[in-house]
């Protein structure tokens, strides 16, 4: 097993390299470093450098996008300059004989979509659409499949040693070429895979993770048919609430490190447009997440609050920076109570959303509980120079109705950075004297 140094040292000496002018020697170096660590982020970004320097402005794209959750195809250069071992996804040759069964759970559904106020500012290429399809659901049950898992890369084989890609994201052909020299751990169990990027924050582990749980029990696996699931570190208290929701047990979650590659006597894989933020997501989640978060009981005195403003309290991106007096307006004129998310378990914010008449709140994971509200509900959602459509879509998706405010300051700096990254960070100030005009036509 390689050590954690090992990676460290070689990117350093590429870096070194590279600093020097030694493109081609440094290019060696890096590929070096993510053959012992594939999801190692800088090594993609000076890979990116290197190539555009080397003159392959197109290649070096690939490691720019390097973060993309999808199957990424490395460049036919690099291929063959380094890798032995190459993935045809065309099947150009003829069809491959895949050892597995693919079950479908919920059709792709076409949603209509509501047109975006003229007035915003910032547009994505979503806004200019009228229709938008979902991902059908699918489960994938693999006899003997294999599964390497990194947090990053996620590379599945069937018992033949035959890649499925639809089941895949990262760059394959790199993993195919690290697990050519190792050997996978046998699990001689049935094992969940549930693992996938950015779990620790709430709207990936609701959006990407959540919903396999939802299709492994529509499948007929139920906790007690599972031996294990494979999950990234639970690091959260709504990670470790939602997981007790599924009735996942402790003693069968299986926390991957930085490089798990296991053989199983079955994997169970699910699909269903995760990914994606949630574009390609169907209707059915939320009406699975309205069955499993919200209280049995139908007494929820206590719970019912029709208008709510979501505060970003503690964070460190997205603030709103005149909040006070937006609080002001909001409680004062038109009945609004502030939340914290932060302050509620998920079932209590399931009971806080399924219960409003309105939401209003800077973008941001805690409106991933606009899965629980009520058709017809209004969702308020505040954006900076920076806006995603995620929302949006999951509006249109459930039936309810969402606007955009967008106010002229951004934020205090003089100047607006050029990057997404930085741009969706930029903390806001709201223009009460426009919100308050809207707040009269909207509620």
């Amino acid at each position: 097993m390689h050590t954690q140094d090992n990676y460290i040292d070689l990117y350093e000496l590429a870096d070194q390299y590279y600093a020097k002018g030694l493109l081609e020697k440094s290019e060696e170096l890096i590929i070096a470093t993510l053959k012992e660590n594939p999801g190692f982020a800088p090594a993609f970004q000076l890979l990116a450098q290197i190539t555009e320097d080397l003159g392959f402005a197109d290649d070096a794209l690939v490691f720019h996008r390097f973060r993309a959750s999808k199957y990424i195809s490395l460049p036919e250069r690099l291929r063959k300059k380094y890798f032995k071992y190459y993935v045809n996804r065309t099947n150009k040759t003829g069809p491959v004989s895949v050892n597995y069964e693919k079950t479908r759970f919920f059709d792709g559904e076409s949603t209509d979509l509501g047109l975006v106020s003229p007035s915003l500012k910032v547009h994505t290429k979503y806004f200019k659409k009228t229709a938008l399809g979902s991902d059908p659901a699918y489960l994938y049950s693999i006899p003997g499949g294999s599964a390497w898992i990194d947090g990053f890369n996620q590379v599945v084989w069937d018992s033949a040693g035959n890649i499925i890609p639809q089941l895949c994201r990262g760059h394959v052909e790199l993993i195919d070429s690290i697990v050519s020299k190792r050997d996978p751990v046998q699990l001689q169990s049935r094992v969940g895979v549930i693992a996938n990027r950015n779990n620790g924050n709430y709207y990936h582990w609701l959006t990407d993770v959540a919903p396999a749980l939802s299709l492994f029990s529509s499948a007929g696996f139920s906790p007690e048919l599972m031996d294990y699931y494979i999950s990234n570190p639970i690091i959260t208290d709504f990670q470790r609430e939602v997981l007790d929701i599924y009735n996942i047990p402790t003693s069968k979650q299986i926390l991957h490190d930085e490089q798990t590659y296991i053989q199983a006597d079955e994997l169970i894989i699910a699909t269903w447009g995760s990914n994606t933020m949630g574009v390609n997501v169907g209707s059915w989640v939320s009406e699975e997440f309205k069955h499993r978060f919200q209280c049995e009981s139908s007494d929820n005195s206590g719970d019912s609050e029709p208008r709510l403003y979501i505060s970003r309290g503690n964070s460190e991106t997205r603030r709103i920076l005149n909040e006070p007096e937006l609080t002001e307006l909001l409680t004062n004129r038109y009945g609004f109570k502030v939340v914290d998310t932060l302050d509620y378990s998920v079932k209590e914010q399931a009971r806080l959303f399924a219960n409003a008449q309105c939401i209003l709140a800077a973008h941001g994971a805690a409106l991933t509980n606009i899965h629980f509200c009520t058709p017809g509900t209004s969702v308020i959602e505040i954006f900076g120079n920076y806006v995603d459509p995620c929302f949006w879509v999951l509006c249109n998706r459930i039936g309810l109705n969402h606007h955009f405010h967008q106010p002229d300051l951004y934020q205090s700096a003089p100047k607006c950075p050029k990057g997404i990254g930085e741009r969706r960070k930029m903390d806001i100030a709201v223009d009460i004297t426009e919100l308050d005009r809207q707040l009269r036509l909207w509620l």
